[in-house]
Protein backbone atom coordinates (compact mmCIF):
# COMPACT_ATOMS: atom_id res chain seq x y z
CA UNK A 1 0.00 0.00 0.00
CA UNK A 2 1.63 2.66 -1.13
CA UNK A 3 1.02 6.35 -0.93
CA UNK A 4 2.57 9.51 -2.78
CA UNK A 5 2.86 12.44 -1.16
CA UNK A 6 4.60 15.77 -1.96
CA UNK A 7 7.21 17.06 0.35
CA UNK A 8 9.51 19.85 0.08
CA UNK A 9 12.72 17.90 2.48
CA UNK A 10 12.87 13.94 2.08
CA UNK A 11 15.85 12.91 4.66
CA UNK A 12 16.99 9.49 3.87
CA UNK A 13 17.86 7.53 6.90
CA UNK A 14 17.73 8.25 10.99
CA UNK A 15 21.53 7.76 11.33
CA UNK A 16 23.49 10.97 13.08
CA UNK A 17 23.71 12.43 9.57
CA UNK A 18 20.34 12.34 8.79
CA UNK A 19 18.97 13.35 12.69
CA UNK A 20 21.48 16.17 12.44
CA UNK A 21 19.76 17.17 9.34
CA UNK A 22 16.24 17.29 10.63
CA UNK A 23 17.42 19.08 13.11
CA UNK A 24 18.83 21.56 11.02
CA UNK A 25 15.79 21.97 8.63
CA UNK A 26 13.86 22.13 12.09
CA UNK A 27 15.27 25.58 13.21
CA UNK A 28 15.70 27.16 9.70
CA UNK A 29 11.38 26.31 9.69
CA UNK A 30 11.10 27.68 13.47
CA UNK A 31 13.21 31.05 11.92
CA UNK A 32 10.75 31.53 8.83
CA UNK A 33 7.95 30.86 11.18
CA UNK A 34 9.92 34.03 13.31
CA UNK A 35 9.86 35.66 11.01
CA UNK A 36 5.93 35.75 10.05
CA UNK A 37 5.72 33.68 7.09
CA UNK A 38 2.77 31.96 6.14
CA UNK A 39 2.15 28.53 8.15
CA UNK A 40 0.86 27.90 4.81
CA UNK A 41 3.90 28.36 3.44
CA UNK A 42 5.73 26.21 5.04
CA UNK A 43 8.17 23.35 4.39
CA UNK A 44 6.80 19.51 4.82
CA UNK A 45 9.98 17.60 5.80
CA UNK A 46 10.19 14.08 5.74
CA UNK A 47 12.65 11.48 7.59
CA UNK A 48 12.51 8.01 6.29
CA UNK A 49 14.36 5.27 8.39
CA UNK A 50 14.20 1.65 7.14
CA UNK A 51 14.83 0.21 10.57
CA UNK A 52 12.97 0.06 13.93
CA UNK A 53 15.36 2.55 15.98
CA UNK A 54 17.10 5.65 15.12
CA UNK A 55 20.77 5.97 15.09
CA UNK A 56 22.04 4.24 11.89
CA UNK A 57 25.00 2.27 12.44
CA UNK A 58 25.34 3.66 16.16
CA UNK A 59 23.17 1.16 18.67
CA UNK A 60 22.99 0.12 22.03
CA UNK A 61 21.63 -3.52 22.92
CA UNK A 62 20.61 -4.86 25.97
CA UNK A 63 21.41 -8.54 26.41
CA UNK A 64 18.47 -10.92 28.39
CA UNK A 65 20.90 -10.73 31.52
CA UNK A 66 21.45 -7.48 32.16
CA UNK A 67 24.75 -6.67 29.92
CA UNK A 68 25.08 -3.73 27.28
CA UNK A 69 27.03 -4.03 23.92
CA UNK A 70 27.63 -1.34 21.97
CA UNK A 71 28.20 -1.29 18.18
CA UNK A 72 28.81 1.10 15.49
CA UNK A 73 31.00 4.41 15.64
CA UNK A 74 33.64 3.71 18.57
CA UNK A 75 35.84 6.60 18.33
CA UNK A 76 34.46 10.40 18.67
CA UNK A 77 36.74 13.27 18.70
CA UNK A 78 35.15 16.45 20.79
CA UNK A 79 37.16 18.85 18.96
CA UNK A 80 34.63 18.62 15.66
CA UNK A 81 33.72 21.65 15.55
CA UNK A 82 30.01 21.10 14.33
CA UNK A 83 29.40 18.27 16.98
CA UNK A 84 30.70 21.69 19.14
CA UNK A 85 27.59 23.79 17.77
CA UNK A 86 25.64 20.83 18.25
CA UNK A 87 26.23 18.44 21.19
CA UNK A 88 25.80 19.53 24.87
CA UNK A 89 29.32 17.90 26.16
CA UNK A 90 28.04 18.40 29.90
CA UNK A 91 24.32 16.28 29.48
CA UNK A 92 26.00 13.76 27.30
CA UNK A 93 28.55 13.08 30.17
CA UNK A 94 30.94 11.91 27.80
CA UNK A 95 33.68 9.15 29.25
CA UNK A 96 36.71 7.41 27.79
CA UNK A 97 36.73 4.27 26.91
CA UNK A 98 40.08 2.48 27.68
CA UNK A 99 41.20 -0.05 24.66
CA UNK A 100 40.10 -3.66 25.03
CA UNK A 101 37.24 -5.80 25.89
CA UNK A 102 35.40 -7.97 28.49
CA UNK A 103 34.82 -10.89 27.14
CA UNK A 104 31.95 -12.86 29.11
CA UNK A 105 33.10 -16.23 29.88
CA UNK A 106 31.58 -19.30 31.51
CA UNK A 107 33.83 -21.33 34.04
CA UNK A 108 32.04 -23.72 37.01
CA UNK A 109 32.53 -21.38 39.36
CA UNK A 110 30.71 -18.32 37.93
CA UNK A 111 28.81 -18.51 34.72
CA UNK A 112 29.14 -14.22 34.72
CA UNK A 113 33.05 -14.04 34.54
CA UNK A 114 34.63 -11.30 32.73
CA UNK A 115 37.63 -11.66 31.26
CA UNK A 116 39.59 -8.37 30.38
CA UNK A 117 41.47 -8.33 27.01
CA UNK A 118 43.48 -5.51 26.57
CA UNK A 119 46.29 -4.11 24.13
CA UNK A 120 49.75 -3.97 25.78
CA UNK A 121 50.87 -1.66 23.74
CA UNK A 122 48.44 1.12 24.31
CA UNK A 123 48.08 0.01 28.19
CA UNK A 124 51.47 -1.36 29.37
CA UNK A 125 50.12 -2.10 32.80
CA UNK A 126 47.61 -4.46 31.29
CA UNK A 127 50.54 -7.06 30.73
CA UNK A 128 50.19 -9.11 33.34
CA UNK A 129 46.37 -9.09 32.67
CA UNK A 130 46.24 -10.37 29.55
CA UNK A 131 48.71 -13.33 29.88
CA UNK A 132 47.04 -14.04 33.00
CA UNK A 133 43.80 -14.25 31.11
CA UNK A 134 41.09 -17.11 30.08
CA UNK A 135 40.92 -15.93 26.51
CA UNK A 136 42.81 -17.47 24.15
CA UNK A 137 45.60 -20.21 24.46
CA UNK A 138 49.27 -19.91 25.68
CA UNK A 139 50.16 -20.65 22.29
CA UNK A 140 47.68 -17.58 20.91
CA UNK A 141 49.69 -15.07 23.36
CA UNK A 142 53.12 -16.49 22.29
CA UNK A 143 52.15 -15.48 19.00
CA UNK A 144 51.32 -12.04 19.91
CA UNK A 145 54.92 -11.08 20.95
CA UNK A 146 56.61 -10.24 17.71
CA UNK A 147 53.86 -7.46 17.46
CA UNK A 148 55.20 -6.00 20.89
Amino acid sequence: NVREEKVSVCIIGGGVSGLVAAQTVAQQSTKLIDNTIDNNDMQKVVLVEASSTFGGRVQSDKTPDGFTLDRGFAVFIEEYPYSKQLLDYDALNLQQFLPGALIKVSSSSDDNQLARVSDPLRRPQDTLIALMSPIGTLLDKIKTVPLL
